[in-house]
């Protein structure tokens, strides 16, 4: 079975300091350029049996409202997927972790863990702790 952990940063297409700093609108507004990169990366994770992936935006305003966990799925060839929101920003992010696999997920739970900070400085800190990991099992 081939597994790949996989931190997306909301397909917002950083690749080094500048990039991040250059493209910082894309964390916040929709940006077209979003569309090419969760291409890129659906074409990269159809070789692999199962995805987990981290910094996923589950349905906000910086990916035009568009669940890219559904976005993913499709483009790569995935049937079967469990995703957990871990914060939502308003209307703005709903940010989240998702598991891509071939076969059916016949059993799955988050795992929470005790906060060691009350967050980002600059977001108010989620109302259940984060989570660290999760356990999942197929059903072959």
């Amino acid at each position: 079975m081939r597994i790949l952990s996989y931190n997306i940063q909301a397909a917002i297409g950083a690749n080094s300091y500048f990039s991040y700093v250059s493209r910082l609108h894309r964390q916040v507004l929709p940006d077209p350029a979003k569309t090419g990169n969760l291409q890129r990366i659906a074409a990269y994770i159809a070789a692999f049996d199962a995805v987990c992936i981290q910094e996923i935006d589950l349905g906000g305003l910086r990916n035009g409202f568009r669940c890219q966990a559904a976005q993913l799925c499709q483009a790569a060839g995935f049937a079967h997927h469990v995703a957990q929101t871990n914060r939502v920003v308003g209307q703005l992010s709903r940010h989240g972790n998702l598991i891509l696999c071939r076969t059916p997920c016949a059993r799955s739970s988050a795992k929470h863990c005790p906060r060691a900070s009350k967050g980002a400085a600059y977001l108010p800190p989620p109302p259940t702790p984060r989570t660290a990991n999760w356990y999942w099992q197929t059903s072959t």
